[in-house]
């Protein structure tokens, strides 16, 4: 996954959170390895599970997305969350969730997929 801040001037890859949710290092270094977020995958891939990326205008810089760290897009995604519109991501859950902000990001709350 890519990004820009310049209406498609330039791109630049999503940066991979340096640590896991646990507090291990990722492993994981541009270019062989980045942070893929499920933007539309599911519909290429309807098994795949994933929850929407979800931001909020009233809870501005905070980005909450499924995606995977790797070389590539997989089925099997975690849960990452940015605080500065995406410039920066830490993995916060393992495994597929719903989620939601709330209270202008006073509140992320997140359910387990059954």
């Amino acid at each position: 996954t890519e990004r820009t801040n310049n209406k498609g001037g330039s791109w630049q890859y999503v940066l991979p959170p340096r640590f896991e949710q646990n507090g291990n290092p990722t492993q994981c270094f541009l270019p062989e390895c980045a942070l893929h977020i499920s933007l539309m995958f599911g519909v290429n891939y309807p098994n795949a599970k994933h929850t929407p990326l979800l931001s909020r205008a009233n809870a501005p810089g905070i980005i909450i997305a499924s995606g995977n760290l790797g070389y590539s897009h997989s089925t099997i995604n975690d849960v990452f969350m940015s605080n500065d519109g995406g410039v920066e991501w830490d993995q916060v859950l393992d495994g597929q969730y719903h989620y939601q902000i709330l209270d202008h990001g006073g509140l992320v709350d997140a359910a387990r997929k059954g």
